[in-house]
């Protein structure tokens, strides 16, 4: 039970030190003057693939079949869904901001006590 627990919370923490080191590598661009290709290109395409898609359902739908639109619609659900994550990495979310930042904590604190638990320090 410790151990799936242990390796739950190394998972955790392996995302939470990935997503800290993708920010810091930003920052560390910014700061040389450089510019950030891959956040531009990030947040770029999911923003032209979605306006591609509503513009095909606003000229199109009449035309189009039935299943053809509710693909389109789909299509374009996953470009939005796409900005959101893109914007949630780069600008952070909002919304619930403490909630995750008490959960980062929290699992930080079981990491410490399942190191402990092994004798690890």
């Amino acid at each position: 039970m410790v151990s799936a627990f242990k390796w739950e919370a190394k998972v955790e923490l392996a995302a939470i030190e990935d997503r800290k080191d993708a920010r810091a590598r930003d920052i560390a661009l910014i700061q040389k003057g450089q510019r950030n290709l891959r956040a531009d290109f990030m947040v770029a395409a999911p923003v032209r693939g979605l306006a591609l898609c509503v513009v095909a359902l606003a000229y199109f739908s009449i035309m189009l079949h039935e299943g053809t639109v509710g693909l389109l619609t789909m299509v374009a659900g996953m470009f939005g869904y796409c900005l959101k994550e893109a914007y949630g990495f780069e600008f952070g979310s909002s919304r619930c901001r403490k909630e995750k930042e008490k959960a980062d904590e929290t699992i930080a604190s079981l990491i410490d006590r399942c190191k402990l638990l092994d004798g690890e320090e």
